[in-house]
Order: C-alpha cells, then sequence, then structure tokens
C-alpha cells in the first residue's frame, strides 16, 4: 500500500501492482520509530477501506467497515465517511473524505481508491509527461494521473473545507493505493502550497516524508544554494572554538555567524537579542533559498543547553531524525522538560516587573507586538533554550514579512539584550505552529527526535539522559574531568556524577 499522513508517498500503477524496492544509500536511510509504523499502518487501512461497496455513496456519519477485514483498527476507531465520491471525473476517481477522531491522532482521512483492474488502469492511464509547478522547477508527472486529479480538486477542496469549518480538526491525512496513490501525491503537493491550502488546515497538514523525497522533489530553489539539503545555523562570537561542527558532522553544511565581528563571512546588524538576531537574519536572508532542514543552535560543543548525559552536541546532531523532522515541521532540541515545562510563562499573571526570570509583563507587550491580533496565552511553556530544527516548508508557512517584523521588533525594543532574547526563547515554537504549552511526552520525544525508543521514562525526563547541572559553565577539562576535578569516562554511559 502507498500512504501519505503528513506525508505523501510513491504510486504504484495499478492496483494490483507491488510497489518496487528503492535502493537507498546507507548514510541517507532514516529509521522510522515504532510510532511511525503503527501510523502508518492505519493509514494504510483508510486506503484498503477506499475499496470496500459498504463505504460507498453512503450517507455522512456513516461509520467505515470492510466484510473483507482490511481495516480493524479503522473499525475500533469509529471512523466515519463525510462525504464519498464514486466514478468521479476523468479516471472514475472514487474515494472519500472521513474523520477519525481517536484522541491520539485525531485527523480528516481523504482516501483514493485505485482501479479494480488493470485493464482499466491502462485505459485511462495517459503516460504522457506533463509539468506540475507543485512539486518544483522541471518536475513532470504523467497526464492522465494530473487530468483525473484536476476533474475532482475543485469538488475535494470544497467538502474538506466544510468538513473542517465542523470539526475544526487541523490534521490532514492523504491516502492511496495503485492510482488511487497517484491522486493522493498530486493531492498533497498541491494543498502544501501556501497558495492553494485549504482554510483551517494549516501547511503542517500535508507534506512529504524523507523516505519518499528521492521520488518526489519537494518543492523549492534552484539556485547553487538551493542544493543544500541540511544546514547548521550557529550562533558564535569570537574566540568561540567552532571546530567541533566540522570534525564531527562533515555531512552538515555549516552556517556560522560571529555576532560580534562587524567583518566576518556572516553576521549580524545589531548584536541584540542572544541567537535570536542570528536566527532571523538568517531566515530572512535565506528565505527564498533555504535547504530542505536546519538546526538552529549554540557554538559550543559541551553547554548544559544540550540534551546528552554529558552536554555534548555532537550525538545530538547525529542521532537527530530528519524524517521526524519533516514529518512535524518543528522540533525544539531538548525533550527533558527542565527548564521550560510545564509551565515557564504566565503573561496574564506574572505582573512584577522585577522578574526578569519569568519575563514579567514584557512577556505579555512583548506577545501583543510579536503576534498582532493573536489572544495573549494564559501559560507559555516550552522545553529551553532556544536550539530547535525547522524544515523549509515550516518555516515558509510564514510571508518573510512575518520575520522581518520579528526582527524589526528586537532592533527596536528598549529591552535588553536578555529580556528580548528570552521573549524570542519562549516564542519559536509558536512562531512556527506548535500550541503556547509545547511539553511533548518525553518518551515520545527522545523516540522520534533521536531514535532512543528503548528508555524508562516519566513524563517528564527519561532514565540516564539528562540531569540539570549545578553551574552553567562545565569545569575545564570536560567531559574527562568532572565537577569536583575526578576523571570521568563518558564512554561508560550514565550520567556524570554530581553532589
Amino acid at each position: 500500500m502507498i500512504i501519505l499522513k503528513l506525508i505523501t508517498a510513491v504510486a504504484a500503477l495499478a492496483a494490483t501492482a507491488t510497489a518496487g524496492v528503492v535502493r537507498r544509500d546507507a548514510d541517507s536511510a532514516q529509521v522510522a520509530t515504532p510510532n511511525q509504523l503503527q501510523l502508518l499502518s492505519l493509514y494504510e487501512q483508510f486506503s484498503a477501506a477506499a475499496y470496500c461497496t459498504r463505504n460507498e455513496l453512503v450517507q455522512p456519519g456513516t461509520v467505515i467497515a470492510c466484510n473483507a477485514g482490511n481495516c480493524p483498527t479503522v473499525e475500533q476507531h469509529g471512523a466515519t465517511v463525510e462525504f464519498s465520491f464514486l466514478n468521479e471525473g476523468d479516471s472514475d476517481v472514487t474515494g472519500f473524505i472521513a474523520v477519525d477522531n481517536d484522541p491520539l491522532n485525531p485527523s480528516i482521512v481523504l482516501a483514493f481508491r485505485g482501479v479494480r483492474s488493470i485493464e482499466t488502469g491502462l485505459t485511462k492511464l495517459n503516460t504522457r509527461l506533463v509539468p506540475n509547478a507543485a512539486c518544483g522547477a522541471g518536475c513532470e508527472v504523467h497526464e492522465g494521473f494530473q487530468k483525473a486529479w484536476d476533474s475532482v480538486a475543485a469538488s475535494i477542496t470544497r467538502q474538506l473545507t466544510a468538513i473542517q469549518a465542523v470539526t475544526t480538526l487541523n490534521r490532514l491525512v492523504i491516502t492511496g493505493h495503485g492510482v488511487g496513490g497517484a491522486l493522493a501525491t498530486l493531492a498533497a503537493l498541491q494543498y502544501r502550497t501556501a497558495t492553494s491550502l485549504i482554510p483551517g488546515i494549516p501547511a503542517t497538514s500535508v507534506q512529504l516524508m524523507e523516505a519518499v523525497q528521492a521520488a518526489i522533489p519537494a518543492p523549492g530553489p534552484t539556485s547553487t544554494r538551493g542544493a543544500i539539503k541540511k544546514d547548521l545555523i550557529v550562533a558564535s562570537m569570537v574566540g568561540d572554538n567552532t571546530t567541533w561542527l566540522y570534525d564531527s558532522l562533515p555531512d552538515w553544511h555549516k552556517s556560522i555567524y560571529i555576532v560580534d565581528d562587524k567583518y566576518a563571512d556572516l553576521t549580524v546588524s545589531t548584536n541584540k537579542g542572544r541567537e535570536s538576531m542570528v536566527y532571523l537574519t538568517y531566515i530572512i536572508d535565506n528565505y527564498d533559498q533555504l535547504p530542505d532542514y536546519m538546526l538552529f543552535i549554540h557554538s559550543q560543543r559541551y553547554q548544559w543547553h544540550n540534551d546528552d548525559p554529558y552536554y555534548d552536541g555532537v550525538p545530538m546532531i547525529k542521532r537527530f531524525q530528519l524524517a521526524y523532522l519533516e514529518l512535524i515541521g518543528y522540533v525544539n532540541l531538548r525533550c527533558a522538560w527542565v527548564l521550560g515545562c510545564p509551565d515557564e510563562i504566565h503573561p496574564m499573571t506574572d505582573t512584577s516587573s522585577d522578574d526578569t526570570v519569568h519575563a514579567g509583563p514584557y512577556y505579555y507587550n512583548g506577545f501583543k507586538e510579536l503576534f498582532p491580533g493573536v489572544k495573549v496565552p494564559e501559560t507559555v511553556a516550552v522545553s529551553c533554550c532556544a536550539q530547535f530544527g525547522v524544515a523549509r516548508w515550516k518555516i515558509r508557512e510564514r510571508p518573510k514579512s512575518d520575520y522581518e517584523r520579528y526582527k524589526q521588533w528586537l532592533l527596536k525594543t528598549d529591552l535588553d539584550d536578555a529580556m528580548s532574547g528570552r521573549i524570542m526563547e519562549y516564542s519559536w515554537h509558536m512562531i512556527f505552529g506548535m500550541d503556547p504549552i509545547h511539553c511533548p511526552n518525553a518518551a515520545e520525544c527522545y523516540c522520534n527526535v533521536w531514535g532512543l525508543c528503548d528508555l524508562k521514562c516519566s513524563q517528564d525526563e527519561c532514565e540516564d539522559r539528562y540531569a540539570l547541572p549545578p553551574y552553567s559553565t562545565l569545569p575545564e577539562g570536560w567531559p574527562q574531568i568532572g565537577w569536583n576535578g575526578e576523571p570521568q569516562d563518558p564512554s561508560k554511559g550514565g550520567l556524570p556524577l554530581v553532589d
């Protein structure tokens, strides 16, 4: 089966065809987590349900059922068909729009059926290639697939809009098998662009999974810089040792900004807002030629901000799961809740101007300027400390002018470097579409972000992964020298000794 869930998959040519195995280089492969595989299995069942005649042309609210027993999880969820279509447009497009109210992953599901016979598929298939602007410059698709999608796109979009307005669900899954997989792919390509987005469903809804990017190029620039796949955006100062980035992470491009050197190749106009000025400068200057994936980080290899037993940035970056970043768009580079979760800032009640730790009234006023017209949240929480990953599509959900406005706020605010930086630190997750309280379960976070799926965890931490250090500055000789001058061996695992 060929599936899309915040992703889209490569289409087979006919319902009975088996998708071919595509060889991937080992160094480009991404490990799917158990959670992701479970979701993919669920969406495969929606594809199967599109073949069941019991789900054709039914009344809205009809519970999905399959006599063949090929969609048991869908049936357990009580998913309902809200709109069905049969032999519509060119190529007799058939399928349904469903609502899955599973509490863990509530979604609107658009499922396309493939053809029921190879003969029908070959009769309808026109293999002449035609341009498809939604998938990028130079991208072409089979004309038969494109015409089939174009013939039903307007109708399906209207129905999706109506269903989203009633359910308020903002997660869209698009799935299909065979020819239906091709239609699912084209639908996803269209809906992931800002110009054709369904009202109420953010562009996070439909994105390509890394596993199929070799077959379906993501839209983006064709310039030399646009060929960069993944970039480390580093906020540094004169004297910072950044050689570790080149020694240990040769597969990443590096954009290292030196904020206090106006003659540096990469610098900022004004050193203000801590790392935020670097991040915004990079996004604005490269908005039209962003790489696929970006990690925004600080310059030191060993620093207490890093979510690692020895606060080491190298394993943190090496383990990072790009497939999950492509799936979700934004990932905080800390899973441990200390500090920042579950409720760090209370803009409505932290009224003391002396409260520089929680930002007091400064955050309230800053939020109103950064997010005009948006209700100030009662609570803001995210694990510190302004290091995160973002996919290109997530950055482009917002127009370039938004980032320019954030930068102007930083430049013009009377707040000092620390306070303006703190306000931005606790705003990035909302800039990239997350809820004001963004505190993922620790076990799920470590599994999804770093592929560490067998840890013993509570809601807010996992054993032997992170401990808040006694001091913000690590001792000289770290990690071989511990807090009390004692020798220590990071290779033995576990947490360093802290008195």
